[in-house]
Parts: C-alpha cells; sequence; structure tokens
C-alpha cells in the first residue's frame, strides 16, 4: 500500500561513503568543496521542488515502484515482536527492534538492473518538527549489492532480483531513534544528470515502529541471558508487591505491552508529553526518566492521577485497576489523566509503558 510521486529536480544529500557513482541522489557520490582550501559545506536535506519542464524531462524508463512488501509476519518472527497488536490486526504494521536486520521485497514495472537504476530508502521519524540528517531524524539509505556497514549505521543490501522484484536487507543503527518511522522509496537512472533527472517516490501507507533490542549485543539495553529476556520483556504478567516493608503482600498485575494501543500510547508518551527532544529518544536513561515523571499526571498532564484519600468520585478507586491495559487504552483515547491511582498502580503503568519500548528498568 502507498502512492507515487515523481518531481523533476532533487537537491542531494551530499554525504557518502559508497563509490564511484556518476548520482548525487542516492548519497553515494563524494562532496566536494569548490575551494579546497575553504572548509566543506555542511549536508542539506533532499529537497522535492517544483518544475514546470518536469514534463520535458520526464523520463519513462526510470524505475517506478508499484508495491512493497514488508513481510511483516517473517520480520516479527525474527524480532520477537509477533505478539504486539500491531503486527496481528487486519491492517497490520511492521515493528522491529533496533540494529537487527529485516527484509523487504519491493516490486516495479519493470525489470531493475543493477547497472542503471538508483534505489533510496528514505526513513523519516514520525512527529519531527523538522526532520533532517544532523539530528538522525531524516535518512537516506541507498541500496547496494555489496554493504559493508558498522553496528551504528544505516544500510540496505541487495539480496536478490526477480523479474521486476527485489528483496533487500535493510539494518538500522544499534542506537537509532525510537519509535514510528516513516518509509519511502526514491527512484532515478543513475547516468541521467541531477538537473535533468526524473526522481520517483514512493509512499508506505503505514509506518514502521522501532523498538529498543534486549538481543542485539551493540545496543545499550542488551540482556546477555535468554531467561531474563523472557521475564523481563517477553512475559505480560506478573506480581507487585504492595505494602511497608514489614507488611508485604503480593498484587497480580497484567502488564499488557501486547495489547492494543498500548505500543502507540507509549510512542504517543515519549513524543507528545512532556518534554523530552527527539534526539533523545534514542537514549534508554532519558526515555525512562521521560516516562517515570509523565506517569503522574500532575504536571506534564500525564497518565494517572494519584489519589490517596477515600473520595474517589469522578474515577476509579486504585483498587479496581488490576492492569495496565485499560488505563492506558483509556488515556490514548481521551489524551486525559485517568482517575486515579496509588503507588503500585504507577508502578505497574512505568513497567508497562518501559516493556513496550522493550527494556526494563
Amino acid at each position: 500500500m502507498g502512492n507515487t510521486s515523481s518531481r523533476a529536480t532533487y537537491s542531494p544529500n551530499p554525504s557518502s561513503k559508497k563509490g564511484p557513482c556518476s548520482c548525487t541522489f542516492c548519497s553515494c557520490a563524494p562532496f566536494k568543496s569548490q575551494n579546497e582550501n575553504l572548509p566543506m559545506e555542511l549536508p542539506k536535506p533532499p529537497i522535492y521542488t517544483e518544475d514546470k519542464s518536469a514534463e520535458k524531462h520526464k523520463d519513462p524508463a526510470v524505475l517506478v515502484v508499484q508495491s512493497v512488501d514488508l513481510v511483516i509476519k517473517e520480520n516479527a518472527n525474527q524480532h520477537q515482536t509477533y505478539e504486539y497488536h500491531l503486527v496481528e490486526k487486519d491492517n497490520p504494521h511492521l515493528v522491529i527492534r533496533r540494529g537487527q536486520p529485516f527484509d523487504a521485497s519491493v516490486t516495479f514495472n519493470r525489470t531493475y538492473n543493477n547497472g542503471e537504476d538508483v534505489v533510496c530508502l528514505v526513513f523519516t521519524a514520525k512527529d519531527s518538527k523538522n526532520a533532517s540528517y544532523a539530528q538522525g531524524t531524516l535518512v537516506t539509505v541507498p541500496v547496494f549489492d555489496d554493504v559493508d556497514s558498522k553496528p551504528s549505521e544505516w544500510s540496505a543490501k541487495l539480496l536478490s532480483s526477480d523479474a521486476s522484484s527485489i528483496t533487500v536487507q535493510v539494518r538500522t543503527p544499534c542506537d537509532v531513534i525510537v519509535g514510528a518511522w516513516g518509509l519511502e522509496i526514491d527512484t532515478k537512472l543513475k547516468n541521467v544528470p541531477d538537473k535533468d533527472a526524473t526522481v520517483h517516490r514512493y509512499t508506505c501507507a503505514n509506518a514502521v515502529f522501532v523498538l529498543f533490542n534486549p538481543w542485539c549485543k551493540d545496543d545499550t539495553v542488551y540482556l546477555a541471558n535468554e531467561e531474563k529476556r523472557k521475564e523481563y520483556v517477553l512475559n505480560d504478567t506478573g506480581l507487585i508487591w504492595r505494602g511497608s516493608h514489614t507488611r508485604l503482600r503480593p498484587t497480580p498485575w497484567n502488564y499488557a505491552q501486547f495489547e492494543e494501543n498500548v505500543l502507540e500510547c507509549a510512542i504517543y508518551l515519549l513524543n507528545h508529553i512532556g518534554s523530552l527532544r527527539k534526539t533523545s529518544h534514542n537514549d534508554p536513561v532519558r526515555v525512562v526518566r521521560h516516562l517515570s515523571a509523565i506517569a503522574n499526571a500532575q504536571d506534564d498532564n500525564g497518565v494517572i492521577v494519584g489519589n490517596w484519600s477515600q473520595n474517589f468520585s469522578g474515577g476509579e478507586p486504585p483498587t479496581k485497576w488490576g492492569g495496565s491495559k485499560l488505563i492506558l487504552q483509556q488515556y490514548y483515547k481521551t489524551r486525559k489523566p485517568v482517575r486515579f491511582g496509588q503507588c503500585w498502580v504507577f508502578s505497574g503503568v512505568l513497567t508497562t509503558s518501559t516493556d513496550t519500548c522493550t527494556f526494563k528498568m
């Protein structure tokens, strides 16, 4: 699902690690200063501009994306995200863990020619006010048949081509921003000068959700013990201990991190509640401190209104809640704090929020 568009002029991202290639569109051409004695200019993001002469330069030979298959079920199994409601619903979304590759199949209007065609993936962090390369919220990833990337780099490797489709393996950095990302695919002819080039852009309809990855050794949240990963990441029920240090009692709690709208709510809390900068969404320490602060509605219009009195009119008594699901679903639906909670309710909801993004406090 998606749509295509074309423009005649494309201003490139001029940073590169690959070559030689005559295109600047896909970031594979080296950027040179006009005067070697002067400092190089900073890279600029790609900009599509309206060009009245577009039809004159329009080339029917340019590769056009017709559909994209994100192989959601298979990727979800590989990334341990198959239980998320977003993956299982009628209109599924891809949910992946950072630092780990995923596959995608792209179908074109004709056969892909590696020597003539340029294919570039464009990722944009959703809810970014001004997405940019410098902040890591806008990324162009050219497809190459041979990729030697570091764990902290984006890459897209051509695995195979068959008739009018290709299979690409995409790897996100181990420290990439977590949350929802938009995916677009740009295509052009490799040997056409940029001023005359026609660029076709295909926009995927659904966002790709990227989470922290306890299975990735290069991720800050890595857990080496498989049993701990099952207990702390995949287990959706547990006990919360209530009371004082001399009188403890367990309370069963349904964390429900995979349920409908729970992941969406966690991402909403990161993006819209409080003041956590988008560039800090890759840091589990800053993320958990943010989620901890906004679990309480008092300062930032967060999730739960605390109430330690005996008057619970206008809401529910804290003892009613047996899990985080109904609380987070209600908050996500109304965008208003849920009434009421006490200590163990705050801890349960916070644990769910961090579980959903996939790490433990």
